[in-house]
């Protein structure tokens, strides 16, 4: 009876190992898929990345990042590379082991992507000096772990209330388009957003560390 329990836990372990596995290879796999869909959507095919390698980790992709266990993308940087075009849904949305997304100084238009809510461990966004307009998506403000945030040299417009997002806000200049973005600050000692330059950023920060 003992050896037949021990055989049927042992069974139990592997089959649990096994669709743990297959899980694994299955997010990685949607990671995969929504980095290929970025890189078609802004133009980014020269970038040296290859479609037929099984996974972008290991520094087979250069800007990628992954987790310990290679299992999930967690940093995604590819500043001025001369990206392109609007980011559409599905892609940086999809990325949500993501903590780490700069896509800095390039010619990226339309919104703040859509779904950028579905990145629930992202840390530090930076898409600043792009040609970004309109508002600041609500899904923004869901991130709870999101401690730094640039999104300045754009042309963000429009508003979100404190009371909208149940967080402290302030005002800053919402880029070289005018307007005015009121900004929910995650919670926690240490955080950090900028929406514009100069002096604008300036008070930003002031009020920051206030």
């Amino acid at each position: 009876m003992a050896s037949s329990g021990r055989r049927r836990d042992v069974l139990l372990l592997l089959l649990l190992l096994v669709l743990v596995a297959r899980a694994a290879a299955a997010d990685m796999a949607g990671d995969r898929a929504a980095l290929l869909a970025l890189r078609d959507a802004v133009g980014g095919r020269h970038l040296p990345w290859d479609p037929s390698a099984p996974t972008p980790c290991g520094g087979a992709w250069r800007g990628v990042g992954c987790s310990a266990s290679g299992d999930r993308v967690t940093e995604l940087r590819l500043p001025g590379k001369s990206l392109r075009g609007a980011v559409p849904v599905g892609t940086v949305g999809n990325l949500t082991a993501l903590r780490t997304l700069s896509l800095r100084t390039n010619a990226i238009s339309g919104g703040v992507p859509a779904d950028i809510g579905g990145c629930v461990q992202l840390r530090s966004l930076n898409l600043s000096g792009n040609r970004l307009a309109g508002g600041l998506p609500e899904g923004l403000f869901s991130l709870a772990l999101l401690e730094k945030v640039d999104l300045s040299g754009n042309r963000l417009t429009g508003g979100v209330s404190p009371e909208r997002t149940g967080r402290r806000g302030f005002g800053t200049g919402g880029g070289s388009g005018g307007g005015v973005v009121a900004v929910a600050l995650a919670p926690g000692p240490h955080y950090t957003w900028v929406l514009s330059t100069g002096k604008a950023a300036a008070a930003a920060a002031a009020i920051l560390v206030a």
